[in-house]
């Protein structure tokens, strides 16, 4: 008599395998019913254990529309539903991400009762970017002409920037081996201040002069204010430092007329020294010293601004 060789594919195996896994659980969930008094005790104790896992069984969130209305979202959490599902027993859950497509997030939750082997099935679609922020910089300066081409002077720098995400997720590389970053509840608050000594030395250009090459450096000595607050419950980050920098920064003006320029410049190259004090839940206390020095073209120091000489 021949062997009969019988091919089984990996998907038709699978199947199998689970199918068999999920007929022994039915099995078992007959043999060992719950008892629904028994369970709703049990639900309490876990729940009540203390403050902290009964302040986690619900959550509160307030969301601000477009006109400025704020919305109180409130209800049971995840937390209180793991409970119960775990008190309940008999249960098969299972959850899943079926679609992504980087803007948004369609995940499926399904529950199948053992006992009465009634199974629901849900999908939810989520946005997975929701943000808003801004940031603000003002850079006044005034300087005095002591000779042809050179002037002396003082600016005062001063920046906001403000940084709200909701809910955000950004996945990178394949779904085995990729890395995934998730933020929820994140905000964010940075308020810069600093004031300079400048010298700047003029090149001009043409005869008609309306164009000049000039290289300003500048020494600065300012402070920094952070805010950073994630997760609820909120855990935040409050952040006070000083910097002290000493940066060359070439540029071009144009002459609009003879007493109003448009100006452009871009920083190549400083030094720098920052002390950085951070405190995390009003606990937890670090510090930070760090020294830099650069000699490359910072595209992100690029200015552009309007000049107006008397």
């Amino acid at each position: 008599m021949e062997n009969e060789i019988i091919q089984v594919s990996g998907g038709e195996m699978l199947e199998a395998i689970n199918r068999s896994e999920i007929d022994g659980q039915i099995a078992t969930a007959h043999k060992f019913p719950r008892d629904i008094m028994q369970c709703k005790k049990n639900m309490i104790a876990l729940a009540a254990m203390d403050d902290d896992v009964a302040y986690n069984c619900f959550y509160h969130l307030e969301r601000t529309s477009k006109d400025g209305k704020t919305t109180v979202i409130e209800g049971p959490s995840v937390r209180f539903t793991e409970i119960i599902s775990a008190c309940w027993q008999n249960l098969r859950i299972a959850g899943r991400i079926i679609a992504n497509d980087g803007k948004t997030i369609t995940a499926q939750g399904v529950c199948h009762d053992l006992e009465s082997n009634v199974a629901y099935s849900i999908e939810v679609k989520r946005s997975i970017l929701n943000s808003k922020g801004y940031t603000f910089r003002v850079s006044p300066m005034i300087a005095y002409a002591f000779r042809d081409n050179m002037a002396l002077g003082g600016r005062f720098i001063y920046s906001r920037t403000l940084l709200k995400l909701d809910n955000a997720e950004l996945h990178f590389g394949n779904e085995e081996t990729g890395t995934n970053i998730v933020a929820r509840d994140f905000y964010s608050l940075k308020q810069t201040y600093s004031a300079a000594a400048i010298w700047r030395q003029y090149i001009p250009l043409g005869r008609n002069k309306r164009f000049a090459l000039f290289n300003e450096m500048q020494l600065s000595g300012g402070g920094t204010q952070a805010r950073f607050a994630k997760d609820s419950p909120v855990k935040g980050t409050y952040q006070t430092g000083y910097t002290f920098s000493l940066g060359i920064s070439p540029g071009i003006i144009a002459f609009a007329t003879n007493n109003m320029a448009v100006e452009v410049n871009v920083g190549v190259m400083g030094i720098s020294y920052s002390h950085t004090k951070q405190v995390h839940n009003q606990v937890t206390v670090g510090k930070r010293d760090a020294s830099m020095m650069n000699f490359k073209v910072n595209i992100f120091s690029i200015g552009l601004g309007m000049a107006f000489y008397l």
